[in-house]
């Protein structure tokens, strides 16, 4: 029997979550011959079908088992092995409180449940891209919502809004700037109070790609929002993932759900130095704002990795020339603008 009024897919998914998404996809494959051939076609052929039905399967096993055993799941199924290198101080990372962390690189998608598995702390934040905030009501327990403000209706929709899925939703939701300050501003919020209360919070400041993308200013907002009387109590800690990239572990998943044999993946997790935030007070004195904190914490984390801001072997691929263009330039504008004897003219403009 066919429904005469058929709810939006994004509009499931927001208000009820992966499990109900599924549900209806089922639904509408039993009512449409075309859609029943995607998803068979998908089952046949590929594998995220299965792989979303499993991450129902880790949402809604949370509260039985928690938010580790679950992640660890996660990662044991894609035949992923994690070699922990830490220079804390202490040596005990995965049970530090009033810890903010944050990735330097994000290469794939996997990282977060890795972190997940690893941390023995129970009141734990993740900030994360607005999307996969609705997977489901435990995960929720476990997240912070955020949107970059180019999730804005504002910003239009070109071809890519048709295909990718994440545009999708951003269209459906067609969130105004407005709105999507006020859902930063809350979980900036939240992300403080969870760090002051001895928590853990993960941010990390450059999305998702590698460690050259343009770090955002939400790890700084944290930082300031600190009270004083709790600065020596909450430490920044930077991690950086080696071994891993977005096709490697796509085609992980695609084996591992493909039921094909595959070897175990070695993967590097470096957590680096760590500093309170009293100490960031007392390094950049009175420069302390948002912009020389990302840059401190930026310089501070690429020189612990041996990272370098301008890899010369990035930028013989053609796709990377407008990066190579963009950053020449910064280049040589902030090298003139210390340079020239008129100088305080330019840092006007």
């Amino acid at each position: 029997m066919k429904r005469e009024n058929k709810t939006s897919l994004p509009l499931i998914y927001k208000n009820r979550g992966l499990s109900e998404l599924i549900k209806e996809l089922n639904f509408r494959s039993d009512e449409s011959d075309l859609f029943k051939r995607i998803l068979d076609f998908d089952k046949n052929h590929f594998v995220f079908y299965k792989f979303l039905n499993d991450l129902v399967k880790f949402e809604r096993g949370i509260p039985k088992y928690g938010i580790k055993a679950q992640a660890s799941k996660l990662i044991n199924r894609l035949k992923i092995n994690t070699a922990v290198y830490s220079d804390i101080t202490n040596k005990n990372f995965q049970n530090q409180k009033g810890l903010l962390i944050y990735g330097v690189n994000h290469n794939a998608f996997i990282e977060p449940i890795i972190l997940f598995s690893l941390l023995n702390q129970k009141k734990i934040k993740l900030i994360l891209f607005r999307m996969y905030y609705f997977i489901g009501k435990n995960f929720q327990k476990y997240t912070l919502p955020v949107a970059a403000r180019n999730y804005s209706v504002n910003k239009g929709f070109g071809l890519k809004g048709k295909l990718d899925p994440s545009q999708r939703f951003r269209k459906f939701e067609a969130l105004s700037d407005s709105q999507i300050i006020k859902i930063n501003d809350k979980s900036i919020k939240n992300a403080t109070k969870t760090l002051e209360q001895g928590g853990i919070v993960v941010i990390f400041p450059g999305g998702g790609g590698n460690e050259l993308k343009k770090w955002g200013v939400g790890i700084s907002r944290i930082i300031l929002s600190i009270k004083k009387d709790k600065r020596e109590d909450v430490a920044l800690l930077p991690v950086y993932f080696s071994g891993m990239g977005y096709k490697r572990m796509l085609l992980r998943v695609i084996r591992a759900y493909k039921n094909i044999k595959q070897n175990h993946l070695r993967v590097g997790v470096y957590f680096g130095k760590e500093k309170t935030i009293s100490d960031i007070y007392r390094l950049l004195g009175n420069k302390i704002n948002e912009l020389n904190i990302l840059r401190y914490l930026r310089e501070d984390a690429f020189s612990q990795y041996g990272l370098k801001e301008f890899p010369l072997r990035l930028y013989l691929y053609p796709q990377n020339y407008p990066l190579a263009v963009s950053r020449s330039f910064t280049f040589v504008t902030n090298l003139l603008i210390q340079i020239l004897p008129f100088r305080d003219i330019f840092k006007g403009f």
